[in-house]
């Protein structure tokens, strides 16, 4: 066998959580799930909302651009300074969308100068944040990128057509002599020229406004593509969880179910024995209390009333037992860590069951390290695993056999382990060895009284205190326990239950 044991499968681990656990594991994944989810569906209306502001915002960028074309024009013919002055405030429009581009594409940009700047082109106020989240968060995707510069050709169409509206002012404002026709014919050559120029920025703008229009049209159409998919996706995923979450749980009912009657029943009927033979005992020695001469019956009477205290005890040691099981499947054992020497622990242990160890005249060796820090563990709960390892090894080890006990470590643990020749265990009955109850057919010919609940305690102690148990073993040569424990110590856990020590 392995000289350290492989990892468990996230299927065996989870099989070896308590069900309050288990519980814990499947909300918190519905609960992740769901966070998921309306994560997704808040980036989703923040950027549908953004893409309806941008396309708002183009509408009225195009309207005012049309409107201070058509001004400018009108400007041209009449030279009146209101039309000018109706030109220059249609611009603000764009030029305040300008603002707020350029703002939004420095490293720190300011969010107030920004917004300012949407305000001034017409924006809606309830829509600038997400327009700047838009910006902000999806500057380099494909169709934003594409967006953008087109944004930033229309912004320099923009100044040229300011320029031509500043310099056909300035021929506006020169004051000519009327009857002159060739001075007139010359500014209105001039004119008609500045005229052509910004009647073609026009329809370049024109057609930059289309372009953009058309962007937003494929980022929103591949907007709404890709949130279908995700929704459905999500549908899909989130449906078939929801059915393995229903399925699972109606499983662990079954299990959880199925488990309490039989550990009700099973209880039940390793009470009920001892029970029986304290009954059938306490009668007879009430019916030799009653004879006429009990002095010669003092033998007997003293058999009963040994077997009335030692069936007691039986019953003491599977209530114990019963309260630890329920104290940590309850997940309400306490944890409470101090700075202990394990093998002071170990030699205590060995010198209280010494006296059974010598009835059978076995042989027991020990083996530790020679110098051994204090490792930060709960002394209780080593005590009743190293207790029930050690009794197991007395208990199954035959006349004149050996046990040997040895503590190893390496860089990061401490390695326990109780070799025996005894019994051993069946291949088949391997696998179930920690299971509640379970008691092999050797083990049962051996003591008949056992109660198959202190592996299960030993394993589920360790595991809770961060460690790791295994075994090898073979039928008729014995088996080697192996407890793997970390040297920076358990962590601590407050709860509400102690373990009871085994009777020995």
């Amino acid at each position: 066998m392995e000289r350290f044991p492989k990892k468990n499968s996230f299927g065996k681990w989870l099989s070896t959580l308590s069900v309050e656990k288990k519980f814990s594991i499947i909300i918190g994944l519905i609960i992740f799930v769901l966070v998921f989810e309306l994560g997704n569906f808040w980036l989703s209306i923040k950027v549908v909302s953004g893409l309806r502001a941008y396309a708002n915002g183009e509408g009225l960028w195009s309207k005012a651009q049309k409107a201070a074309y058509s001004n400018l024009v009108d400007y041209s013919i009449s030279f009146d300074e209101a039309e000018y002055e109706h030109f220059l405030e249609l611009l603000k429009v764009p030029l305040g969308d300008k603002q707020a581009r350029l703002e939004l594409e420095k490293n720190n940009p300011n969010p107030e100068a920004a917004r300012q700047g949407f305000l001034q082109g017409g924006n809606h106020p309830a829509d600038i944040n997400d327009m700047i989240f838009l910006f902000r968060r999806f500057r380099h995707v494909s169709y934003m990128d594409k967006a953008i510069q087109i944004w930033a050709q229309g912004d320099e169409k923009i100044e040229q057509i300011m320029s031509v509206g500043q310099q056909m002012r300035a021929i506006a404002l020169m004051p000519i002599d009327e009857s002159n026709p060739d001075v007139v014919k010359a500014r209105n050559a001039k004119l008609a020229f500045l005229k052509t120029q910004v009647t073609a920025l026009d329809n370049e703008t024109t057609v930059l406004e289309r372009n953009f229009s058309a962007t937003l049209g494929e980022g929103s159409r591949s907007i709404k593509n890709t949130l279908l998919l995700l929704t459905v996706l999500l549908t899909v995923v989130l449906g078939g969880f929801a059915l393995f979450v229903s399925v699972y749980i109606r499983k662990i009912v079954v299990q959880v179910d199925r488990a309490k009657s039989e550990f009700v029943s099973i209880a039940s009927h390793q009470l009920r024995s001892p029970l029986t033979a304290v009954k059938w005992q306490a009668s007879r020695f009430l019916e030799e209390m009653e004879k006429k001469n009990p002095a010669a019956d003092m033998a007997a009477i003293k058999k009963y009333g040994e077997s009335i205290y030692l069936n007691n005890q039986r019953m003491i040691d599977l209530v114990n037992n019963i309260l630890n099981v329920s104290n940590i499947d309850l997940g309400t054992l306490s944890i409470q860590p101090q700075p202990t020497s394990f093998t002071e622990v170990v030699d205590k242990i060995l010198r209280e069951l010494g006296p059974e160890a010598n009835l059978k005249n076995l042989k027991v060796t020990k083996a530790y390290p020679p110098q051994l820090p204090q490792i930060n563990i709960d002394p209780g709960l080593v005590r009743i695993v190293v207790q029930n390892l050690l009794m197991n090894a007395i208990k199954y080890t035959p006349q004149n056999g050996n046990i040997s006990v040895k503590v190893e470590t390496t860089p990061s643990d401490l390695i326990f382990s109780v070799k025996d020749d005894g019994c051993g265990i069946p291949e088949q009955d391997q696998g179930k060895i920690f299971d509640k109850f379970f008691r092999t057919d050797l083990a049962r010919k051996i003591d008949p009284n056992g109660n198959g609940l202190g592996m299960y305690i030993v394993k589920a102690v360790i595991q809770e205190t961060g460690g790791k148990i295994w075994f090898n073993s073979t039928v008729n040569k014995g088996s080697t326990f192996y407890i793997q424990l970390p040297l920076k110590g358990a962590g601590s856990r407050t709860g509400m239950k102690k373990l009871n020590e085994a009777y020995t």
